[in-house]
């Protein structure tokens, strides 16, 4: 199948094997993992669950997080409503929190943990587009992702998904990346699904066989380069295993033994 957005490459993994191993992640001592089924039928849900929020196409959500499954989940889940994904450094500032949420006008937000929210929730009263919430772990003043998707398990829309999908074009914008300018406030980078797709599909090209070869990542994927190779691994076929942190990188490509990292 052609994959011009990226929302394509949830549906190009299911199309080639169900089954295949697409991510995995590792909390309190144990992997997690999602097949290509699992991984579209959790994703759909998520952007049901958006869909009974009232998120319409164009709405921003911002994604603060280190690299975990989550993070792809909550990626798709937006772009395929015709949303536009605003990945944030966690380790930004307060004051950069408020700035960016503020200009790129966000609507919802996805943390990963009680350290990013409480920045998050210190800076929410100065960005009135903000309307909802999500830890991917429990944490006060957000809701869990788990009742997001449990809300679309509940609400399920595939017709109104799929014209979202059909409604979205290659040109499209996909994110918006805020990086230090030489001076100044942080500058949002306006991407469209082609802006990546054109990298991705390019590199494929080039590249060895990855299929149902393990890789592991560890860059940040609020950076454009993980990001567009994170979803060079989707096309390749391969399996994302996630480094738990920065810190454990030694101990996870021992534990993985990868074919690959960049």
């Amino acid at each position: 199948m052609k994959v011009s957005r990226n929302f394509d490459l949830v549906d190009f993994r299911l199309e080639q094997d169900p089954e295949s191993l697409v991510v995995s992640g590792k909390r309190g001592g144990k992997w997690y993992h999602f097949n290509a089924k699992e991984y579209k039928e959790a994703i759909d849900r998520l952007s049901y669950g958006l869909l009974q929020l009232g998120f319409e196409k164009g709405d921003k959500a911002a994604i603060i997080s280190f690299n975990r499954p989550e993070w792809n989940l909550a990626d798709f889940a937006v772009s395929q409503l015709g949303g536009i994904t605003v990945p944030m450094y966690p380790t930004a500032s307060k004051e950069d929190f408020a700035y960016i949420l503020q200009d790129a006008e966000v609507k919802v937000v996805f943390v990963e943990s009680h350290e990013f929210a409480e920045k998050l929730m210190a800076v929410k009263s100065e960005v009135p587009s903000l309307s909802h919430f999500f830890s991917f772990e429990s944490t006060e003043g957000c809701r869990p992702l788990s009742e997001l998707m449990d809300l679309g398990e509940r609400n399920p829309a595939p017709g109104i998904v799929q014209g979202r999908k059909d409604s979205v074009k290659p040109e499209d914008l996909l994110t918006l990346i805020y990086t230090s300018g030489t001076t100044g406030r942080p500058k949002g980078v306006m991407l469209s699904h082609n802006n990546i797709l054109s990298n991705v599909n390019s590199s494929a090209e080039v590249f060895p066989m990855f299929r149902n070869k393990t890789v592991l990542s560890f860059l940040p994927l609020c950076h454009i380069f993980e990001r567009m190779v994170g979803y060079l691994y989707h096309r390749l076929e391969a399996s994302i295993y996630y480094a738990e942190s920065m810190d454990t990188i030694a101990d996870n490509l021992k534990e993985v033994q990868p074919y690959a990292f960049t």
